[in-house]
């Protein structure tokens, strides 16, 4: 039971879905995100997924980490960094969506291309303000990377941000939202149990 006036989760996750948010702490293609955890539904054979850490290069982690902390960014909270949100990512790839695995490679070199283009280094070499610029080209479609001809930098952007959001507000036991941060910081209390 919550304190007079403290929105409830159920509250905040209705909110979520007018917004047309994601419905974070579900994965994508699940029943309740209006899909299908089967082969059928674009997710990949188990038995042939890559262990996490073999998803992504060290270089395309670092892009992944710099990425998520554009969009969830460390104030008096902590940012999508802080919480795991890779780490998340990374597991989902690794998993019921290792058929994105292709378009997190091409997204990653996009934004590297994109950022050597407009500021003639890579993204995690930009500083925080010139990193915001590449990610709103990217963004709107406007990246000037050759990549983004075969790409797009619009449905790359937007399954970042699902992903990345998921990390964020999901439950920890999914990889993100270490030790409940994103919780805490909207005042729900720490819990592990079923929303």
């Amino acid at each position: 039971m919550g304190r007079p006036g403290e929105p409830s989760r159920r509250k905040f996750l209705e909110l979520v879905g007018a917004l047309g948010l994601p419905s974070v702490g579900l994965p994508a293609g699940s029943p309740q995100q209006g899909g299908e955890l089967s082969q059928g539904s674009g997710g990949s054979d188990p038995s042939i997924s890559k262990p996490e850490h073999l998803v992504l290069t060290t270089h395309q982690t670092e892009i992944l980490e710099a990425l998520a902390e554009q969009i969830v960014p460390m104030d008096a909270d902590p940012g999508a960094r802080d919480v795991g949100v890779v780490k998340y990512i990374k597991s989902v790839l690794a998993g019921d969506q290792a058929s994105k695995q292709p378009l997190y490679a091409a997204g990653l070199e996009g934004v590297d291309q994109t950022s050597r283009l407009m500021f003639g280094r890579d993204f995690v070499r930009l500083s925080f303000q010139e990193q915001t610029s590449v990610l709103k080209a990217i963004e709107k479609g406007e990246g000037p990377a050759e990549i983004w001809k075969t790409v797009s930098s619009q449905q790359f952007f937007l399954t970042l941000w699902n992903h990345v959001l998921e990390g964020f507000y999901g439950p920890p036991e999914q990889g993100g939202n270490r030790n409940y941060a994103s919780w805490k910081m909207l005042g729900f209390p720490e819990h592990s149990g079923t929303m």
